[in-house]
């Protein structure tokens, strides 16, 4: 028989570390089931749509209301939108109100009072119709990435929405696959028990990492997990020609790609610090720029349409004398899909990442790579592969630590690709078991093998 197979996450956002994991196990379910009828459930279903070729569906009925998401054209609507204009108000007024000590609390909290009835049968209306989209389906595997968190939207956003497709998955005899989910920040008790009483159901669980189980099953906790590395270790990719392939820099200089990213950026980050992002974007300018008056060729590149923001402030904060050397034709990469995202880290002989997947997908493409890590997940990763040397802490690194670390890696560039293709290896013989014990789930009855 044919059979029917969810993939489910928080995608959608033109994030392409996520979009990795979610090519990589359609993939997956394609080599072991060429006939198997794919779904998709993502924050963004046109995106998910464009980009998989396979039909989707929001996860919540926000999603599914503008069903364009975060699209250049979903943009558009939302600035188009009239119920985002405060109408008869000028700013400079409204700016007064702002002021006013408490007022926006209240405001906001009357708000939510007028709009919790609404809001309520909004998401009735929503679980009903997502019970049906979610009938017939053998197997919904929730995919990877770092969904155990509540640090964007608190507990109702993440582990919610987790929850409630898990039960929803379960009242119609649909097993659950939660594989190599990543965890934190995860700080609310609430968030804590929603995730966990999903989890007490499920048929199959691993974690990205060890601190990830320790964290969810931390004070008494046991479920069924176990461990395997992240997803996106394992996508297939063929190089996009389109991206240019630079050639070496004076001297035979390494080509650099620098991957930023927009921590503490108000634009974006759940904490919003303009002193520590102005920090973080200085102290890059200062090791970009000297990199270049050094020689090396370099550009900057992106795995989230968010990051553009961040390359063209740290570039803007370089030496004039480097801005002045640096190709501006090529200065700055922004991907577009999976296949150019690694097409272009390949083009660089040397990586500095801030993202996750941006070391995930280095890694992948056997490029040595320097984490300057805003969280212990890319830490951790290079820990494990034994690279721990080469990382520094995003909150507390100097130019001059940062500068000296990626000289090491420089001169011991050769040993770390030799060490990297073991790794590599290793990680995707253990996720290829992994695949194979979680599709298992639609030919047996009970948890899955494994």
């Amino acid at each position: 028989m044919p059979r029917k197979i969810g993939v489910f996450g928080h995608y959608g956002n033109e994030n392409l570390g996520d979009e990795a994991i979610t090519t990589a196990v359609i993939q997956n379910i394609r080599r072991r089931f060429p006939d198997a009828e794919i779904i998709a459930f993502s924050i963004n279903p046109h995106d998910t749509e464009m980009r998989h070729g396979v039909p989707a569906f929001a996860i919540r009925h926000s999603g599914e209301t503008t069903g364009i998401g975060s699209t250049p054209q979903g943009r558009k609507a939302r600035e188009d939108n009239p119920v985002a204009q405060v109408d008869g108000i000028k700013p400079g007024f409204r700016g007064s109100l702002k002021r006013i000590p408490g007022l926006q609390r209240a405001v906001g909290l009357v708000r939510r009072l007028l709009a919790a009835p609404h809001e309520l049968a909004s998401e009735l209306g929503f679980l009903r119709r997502s019970r049906r989209r979610l009938k017939g389906t053998d197997l919904l595997i929730v995919a990877g990435s770092n969904q155990f968190l509540d640090n964007f939207g608190g507990p109702t956003g993440f582990p919610y929405t987790l929850l409630k497709w898990t039960l929803l998955a379960r009242s119609l005899g649909t097993k659950v696959a939660y594989i190599s989910v990543g965890a934190g920040p995860l700080d609310s008790i609430w968030s804590k028990r929603q995730i966990r009483f999903a989890l007490r159901s499920v048929d199959f669980l691993s974690y990205r990492d060890e601190a990830s189980r320790n964290l969810v099953e931390g004070n008494g906790f046991r479920v069924r997990g176990t461990v395997c590395p992240d997803l996106a270790h394992d996508v297939k990719w063929t190089r996009d020609e389109t991206v240019v392939f630079r050639k070496n820099g004076e001297a035979g200089k390494p080509v650099v790609g620098i991957n930023p990213m927009p921590v503490y950026d108000r634009r974006y980050w759940y904490i919003k610090d303009d002193a520590k992002y102005s920090e973080y974007v200085g102290k890059l300018a200062r090791f970009a720029s000297r990199l270049v008056e050094e020689g090396y060729p370099l550009f900057f590149w992106t795995t989230q349409t968010k990051d553009q923001n961040v390359a063209r402030d740290v570039f803007e904060h370089m030496t004039e004398q480097a801005k002045e050397r640096v190709d501006t034709k090529q200065v700055f990469r922004f991907p577009a899909s999976v296949d150019q995202l690694l097409s272009t880290i390949e083009s660089a002989d040397l990586v500095v990442a801030t993202r996750f997947h941006g070391t995930v997908l280095s890694i992948l493409a056997q490029r040595p790579v320097l984490g300057v890590c805003y969280y212990r997940k890319a830490r951790d990763l290079l820990d494990a592969v034994g690279q721990e040397r080469f990382h520094v802490m995003l909150d507390d690194f100097s130019v001059d630590e940062l500068y000296d670390r990626f000289k090491e890696l420089e001169q011991n560039k050769d040993a770390v690709v030799a060490d990297l293709g073991r790794w590599d290896a290793t990680y995707q013989a253990r996720l290829c078991q992994q695949y194979d014990h979680v599709l298992s789930c639609v030919e047996t009855d009970g948890y899955c093998v494994g």
